[in-house]
């Protein structure tokens, strides 16, 4: 956790998490582990974040819930947006391949068979949207 990092009380903040400067997490939130806030991001009230990537300079509003997701830099959530982690799988119990997003330097390997979202930069949403 970077020292000008500033984390409210009541927020949760679990093991693995990086948290670079000027970051701001704001009352009743939850960061989970494996977890990075890149510098000058900010997680609002009551939010719930886990496994995933919050870009630099990126706001998420209040109530928001995401699950192995990246979000790119400069982009705003607004309120009670979630991003559900799935199994691409026809059958949704038993996960049977890897997520392998395609970035512009190639393919990145998540390591794992469920993902929330990839969430490019500069990207604005409105409310209450579940991906």
């Amino acid at each position: 956790m970077h020292p000008s990092a500033r984390i409210h009380p009541t927020a949760i903040i679990g093991d693995n998490v990086i948290i670079g400067a000027g970051v701001r997490v704001w009352e009743f939130t939850t960061v989970r582990g494996h977890t990075l806030l890149a510098p000058s991001a900010s997680v609002g009230f009551n939010c719930e974040v886990t496994n995933s990537y919050l870009g630099t300079s990126s706001v998420l509003g209040h109530r928001i819930g995401l699950n192995r997701t990246i979000i790119g830099a400069h982009t705003h959530l607004s309120a009670d947006v979630t991003v559900q982690a799935i199994h691409l799988t026809p059958h949704i119990a038993r996960a049977d391949r890897e997520i392998l997003p395609r970035l512009p330097t190639g393919l990145y390997r998540c390591r794992t068979p469920r993902f929330g979202a990839l969430i490019g930069d500069g990207v604005q949403t409105g409310s209450r949207i579940t991906l």
